[in-house]
């Protein structure tokens, strides 16, 4: 569809007079004969709202002296937006015509909303402005046609406002608009309201009045002369707008401090308009006084001055005060002088004429962000050395860590969980003058040592060195490829063998540390001499490469960027071998199938402040799952071991859907050649991988085919969406993406199989190739498995097996595993709202629909202690997408406009696309397209999830938690759902055994989300928790086993949706010592987002009192510091108390002791306990994931989730 949360409110649309005497005001909404004053409005439609304008005031016959119009414009993407006003005769004057559309822009302004005056005396078109923080549009602006043209013609009659949506996503409604028409022109004077400037003390002012009617806002034109060199004061803009309801406004002259040696004039005097009349005084004069502070004599301009003891070494007034009685000051006579006292004390003095500032206020920046699916990493057994081993354990550390039954890891399915394997896909290094970095963190998560044998490749996937890292038990390490690719320093670790004084890597108490006899001489590794440097260098940057005998093993991109891939493995020796060389594997091989490993991995770009974060690719082992341990089917390092299945490791999917945003969006996909791919003679590069299919479908569901264009030719490539390489029309939407390949070289069980991994590096707000940096990046969906590739194209969630002559699901759910895969139920853990500042902190959740299928989904509001509020359903054609934006639900009272079949019959509010399905749900007739809330219901939603009375829903009581502020809190579900009504999850019937109730169980949804805050500069995202449904396993089907909605269906397992986990690892800092790369973050704090399931539905509850059940008990968390110490927390702290909440490291509850470490929390209930589920009454399923915030002009990284079996 494509609407995006868009709605184009034409909120007050005030249509707004040149203010003038006995100006008339006519609102749509308030007016007779109003027509559609609260039309929506859907892509690529017009909405045309009137009302009629009677004899008033004014003279009947009275003609137009002046139009203006005033209008508050809601939209997302304010560059789809035109709006002209229709006089009642018929002429038409265009005020705005898709702002930010030229010849090198075809979608015009990203930004939202417009707040905007135009008028024909405003300096600028309002389509010449575009502001990252709403409104985009602000102020007065010209209107593209002058609104002059009116003058003249009758008022009285019907006027009408046209808003037209020229684009794909964006939607919305018009709220009210609003005309001021004056009877008469105003008359508008200037003068000098403070007439003396002091060089770097008080500012002068001049003040611009109107008379008459203060109606509207009134943009005046003035021109700046007089005496005074421009570069002695401030640069005047030449129009100030008089507000709206005010008689005047100032305009300050600021002296810049340029020392002049004597007294020079600045003027200001009024320019003719058409929107006013210019009265008298016309002009006034400020005259700017030599700096003379500091030498102990009160002078004009000064109220006080002390001599030496008032900083005056060096000619500086650090503590002269303001004026309070010079010229023009309120209280003050024109023309008298100062009467302040000289002594500072008695005036309490202040830079003059300023608030003082000590050192400026940094930007709070959002580090590492919410989401992910079950976060980081288990534990640091201690930090290394150098520089990036120490800080990365600390600031970056971050996440949490889902401890889980070792049955719920799979094989097969993209779970980030303890692996055998890591694969961090893409690197980029500078090896020349710049700083772009890439860094490595590889964690052992159980108490085991191990050892790892860490692969460097080329982006064409030939491997060119190899070290080991040993790990003692809960041990971290990580290293900077930068500091290995051009320093040649490879990670210090050793064996208890070769480390008998425990110096290299030390162990804690609890962590094993044993002796590896063949790392004797090895370990620890010793720095690369200068030619292994060299040739390492060039090998990674496509030259060629001595020690490769003269030979290249990658692209040469012309620049000095090393590219390419990183594996770690578990092994059992410090081997001299790599995956690519026979005996790495199989049962006398070096690789171990010990699934222990967690990782992730950091972009950095430290001249531009650009960090991206991504977790590795956990690659389980198994040598007893057929799919893993048979000859001729696909595992990770076939191609090593020639399709024997020796290397037993789960491959990756084939197919891949990623959101994009174009010229925002970057593509990150790695891909497997099926071939052992050596060195080879430069200038001669190996074929380009091709591909089954890629297309990029835009929110409406049209798609365009790409699959020609071959863009991801190399084992790792890069592609800018809207490049040469990926030439994306539409704005935004989903790319589609089979690796697969012509069966020349494969696995005998599917030739034609190719595995891949595909991520997104999305910088918001980035235009015209600049880009933000406050870029965050979303790991992209799997929607198969190489183990059995999904054949169709495009995807389907289903597929024909000739073999059988069967169809089955093309990807069979793995339940009560935490990976990303089409879901049934969508889950965002946490939300915050500002329900009034459109810049202030919000939450937008995008929601897609994998296949082809037209499906339809209730989205249910619920506070942060788990009682719904608000449910409304989308509909969602066959690859669909839809965005809700909360702000817009909390401020606004919309939501996306979707309809299906039934109540689109032309098929504009959710047109279908050429590969998708658009049918008809009957019980969506009235309730889609779905109205907007009344304000009552809007204001009683956000007393809800702000901790206030809820009259209109819950009769006066509560059902949200009081922070003492205006954020509105909750958390957010999406079920895919067979009718449109108004059930919720908690409500009887909402769910029956086999998807039989309102809610079903295909698993055809995916998701993100993004917390964005434009006072902080703040913008994360990633995905949703994905919550799969099954009817057919034991563990989501057997009735007393926990599920996700269990509570709601007496754990009948009704609800087939697989629950979430229960203990989980988080990384915390607390504080650390400012110095390196990273002291942005010296005095940032970790915050921690909690979603648990509390034992009984809770019920709404008398206000200034706590629902039964709450505060949520825990049964254990633990604090652990980097070298392993441990403190225990009582657990009647009251830790997480909600069932959603963000708490801050440093918030009583959790009574941090260390500077930085982790947190171990057991989120079950105590032993003992009831109320959950009869297999475990205790148990209670829950998500944690954390954030990092640091005050400095620094890095947004946002990682994903771990879980830890």
């Amino acid at each position: 569809m494509g609407r995006g949360t868009l709605a184009l409110a034409v909120a007050g649309l005030i249509a707004f007079a040149s203010p003038a005497a006995y100006a008339q005001s006519y609102t749509c909404i308030d007016s007779p004969l109003a027509t559609s004053c609260d039309a929506t409005l859907t892509d690529n439609a017009t909405v045309t709202s009137s009302f009629a304008v009677l004899p008033g005031a004014c003279d009947p016959q009275a003609t137009i002296v002046s139009t203006g119009v005033h209008v508050k414009l809601s939209h997302q993407w304010v560059g789809d937006v035109s709006l002209t006003l229709i006089h009642p005769d018929g002429t038409q004057v265009l005020l705005m015509m898709r702002p930010g559309i030229s010849t090198t822009d075809r979608y015009g302004c990203t930004g939202e909303d417009a707040d905007i005056t135009f008028t024909d005396g405003a300096a600028a078109q309002a389509a010449e402005q575009c502001n990252e923080a709403p409104p985009a549009i602000k102020g007065t602006g010209l209107p593209v046609n002058p609104l002059s043209i009116l003058n003249g013609k009758p008022r009285n009659g019907t006027w009408s406002l046209r808003v037209a949506d020229n684009a794909g996503f964006g939607i919305g409604a018009i709220d009210s608009w609003s005309l001021d028409l004056p009877c008469a022109l105003p008359s508008v004077t200037a003068f000098a309201s403070r007439p003396t400037a002091v060089a770097g003390g008080q500012p002068g002012q001049f003040t611009f009045a109107r008379a008459g009617e203060p109606a509207g806002a009134l943009a005046v034109k003035y021109a700046i002369s007089g005496s005074a060199a421009p570069s002695t004061f401030a640069s005047l803009t030449g129009t100030v707008t008089i507000p709206d309801g005010a008689a005047s406004a100032t305009v300050d002259v600021v002296p810049t401090g340029e020392i002049t040696p004597y007294d020079t004039t600045v003027v200001a005097t009024v320019e003719p308009s058409v929107v006013y009349a210019v009265g008298s005084p016309s002009s006034g004069t400020v005259t700017i006084l030599p700096s003379v502070c500091g030498n102990g004599t009160v002078e004009r301009g000064e109220q006080c001055d002390n001599g030496d003891a008032n900083g005056s070494a060096g000619g500086k007034c650090a503590k002269d005060c303001t004026f309070v009685n010079d010229v023009g000051v309120i209280g003050g006579d024109a023309g008298a002088a100062s009467s302040a006292p000289a002594d500072d004390s008695s005036c309490g003095c202040r830079v003059q004429g300023r608030t003082s500032n000590t050192g400026g206020l940094g930007l709070v920046f959002g580090v590492l962000a919410f989401v992910g699916l079950a976060l980081r990493r288990r534990r640091s057994g201690r930090s290394t050395g150098g520089l990036w081993t120490k800080l990365l354990a600390l600031p970056f550390g971050l996440g949490a860590l889902f401890a889980a039954r070792s049955a719920e890891a799979a094989i097969g399915t993209l779970d980030n969980v303890p692996a055998a394997t890591l694969l961090y896909p893409t690197f980029e290094v500078e090896t020349g003058a710049g700083t772009n970095d890439t860094v490595i963190t590889v964690q052992n998560s159980n108490a085991v040592a191990m050892l790892t044998n860490v692969t460097i490749w080329s982006e064409l996937g030939v491997p060119v060195q190899h070290f080991q890292v040993y790990l003692t038990g809960y041990d971290v390490q990580s290293f900077s490829l930068r500091d290995l690719i051009v320093n040649g320093k490879i990670p210090r670790t050793a064996t208890a063998g070769q480390d008998p004084t425990d110096t290299v890597s030390p162990h804690g108490p609890r962590s094993q540390d044993i002796n590896y006899a063949s790392c004797t001489g090895v370990l620890p590794a010793a720095d690369l001499g200068a030619d292994v440097i060299a040739s390492l260098k060039a090998a990674l940057t496509g030259k060629s490469a001595a020690l490769l005998g003269n030979r290249c093993a990658g692209v040469d991109h012309g620049d000095t960027i090393a590219r390419g891939y990183v594996t770690i493995d578990t092994v059992n020796n410090c081997t001299s071998r790599d995956p690519s060389v026979p005996g790495y594997f199989g049962p006398s091989g070096d690789a171990t199938n010990q699934n222990a490993l967690l990782g992730d991995f950091f972009m950095v770009d430290a001249a531009t402040n650009h960090m991206q974060a991504q977790t590795a690719v956990h690659i389980e082992a198994s040598s007893s799952d057929v799919r893993t341990s048979t000859t001729g089917r696909y595992t990770f390092y076939g191609r090593y071991v020639g399709w024997s299945a020796a290397d037993n490791r789960e491959p990756l999917a084939a197919t891949w859907e990623v959101p994009f945003t174009t010229n925002e969006t970057d593509v990150v996909v790695w891909r497997d050649s099926k071939v052992n791919q050596g060195a080879f003679t430069c200038g001669s590069l190996p074929s380009p991988l091709t591909n089954k299919g890629l297309l990029a479908f835009d929110m409406q569901e049209s798609a365009t085919d790409l699959g020609v264009l071959q863009p991801f030719k190399t084992s790792v490539s890069r592609v800018r969406v809207g490049s040469d390489a990926l030439p994306v029309t539409s704005k935004n939407g989903t790319l589609v993406f089979s690796s697969n390949m012509p069966a020349a070289a494969g696995p005998s069980y599917d030739p034609t199989a190719a595995q891949s991994f595909a991520m997104a590096i999305h910088y918001p707000a980035s235009r015209s190739g600049k880009l933000s940096k406050f870029g965050t990046n979303v790991a992209a969906t799997a929607v198969d498995s190489a183990m059995r590739v999904n054949q169709s194209w495009p995807p389907s969630e289903t597929y024909y097996d000739s073999s059988t002559n069967t169809v089955s699901y093309a990807k069979v759910p793995a339940m009560g595993v935490a990976d990303v895969s089409p879901a049934a139920t969508l889950l965002a853990p946490y939300f915050e709202v500002d329900p009034v500042d459109p810049a202030g902190v919000n939450t937008q959740i995008r929601v897609v629909n994998a296949f082809a299928t037209a499906v339809l989904v209730r989205a249910t509001l619920w506070t942060d202690y788990g009682i719904p509020t608000h449910r409304f359903n989308l509909y969602l054609t066959g690859f669909d997408s839809s965005v809700i934006d909360l702000r817009w639900i909390f401020q606004k009272g919309l939501v996306d406009l979707t309809a299906s079949a039934g109540q689109d019959p032309s098929d504009k509010t959710s047109p279908r696309g050429m590969f998708s399905q658009d049918i008809n749900f009957a019980s969506c007739t009235g309730v889609l397209p779905p109205p907007r809330l009344s304000a009552a219901d809007v204001a009683d939603l956000v007393s809800a999830h702000t901790g206030k009375a809820s009259p209109v829903r819950f009769g006066g009581q509560c059902v949200g938690a009081s922070h003492g502020d205006a954020i509105a809190r909750g958390y957010v579900t999406l079920d895919l759902v067979n009718q449109c009504s108004q059930h919720a999850p908690n409500d009887p019937g909402y769910f029956g055994a086999g998807g039989t109730g309102v809610a079903t169980n295909q698993n055809n949804i995916l998701g993100t989300y993004t917390i964005i805050d434009r006072n902080q500069h703040l913008s994360v995202a990633d995905t949703l928790v994905h919550i799969q449904a099954s009817a057919t396993d034991s563990l989501t089907a057997a009735p007393g086993n926990p599920t996700f909605y269990g509570k709601f269906v007496n754990w009948s397992a009704a609800d087939n949706r697989e629950p979430l986990g229960t203990a989980w690892q988080s990384r915390f800092i607390s504080s650390v010592g400012a110095g390196g790369l990273f002291n942005a973050f010296a005095d940032g704090k970790t915050s921690f987002v909690v979603w648990r399931e509390s034992a009984a539905i809770t019920l709404p509850f008398t206000c200034g009192s706590t629902p039964s059940g709450f505060p949520l008990p825990v049964r254990s968390i633990l604090e652990f510091d980097d070298e392993e110490h441990v403190t225990e927390l009582s657990p009647n702290l009251g830790s997480f108390p909600l069932v959603a909440q963000r708490v801050s490291i440093a918030d009583p509850s959790l009574a941090a002791v260390y500077t930085s470490g982790f947190l171990s929390a057991d989120l079950r209930a105590p032993v003992g306990a009831t109320g959950g589920p009869p297999t475990d009454p205790s148990r209670r399923g829950s998500f944690m994931s954390a954030t990092h915030y640091a005050k400095a002009a620094g890095y947004q990284v946002l990682l994903g989730g771990l879980q830890v079996q």
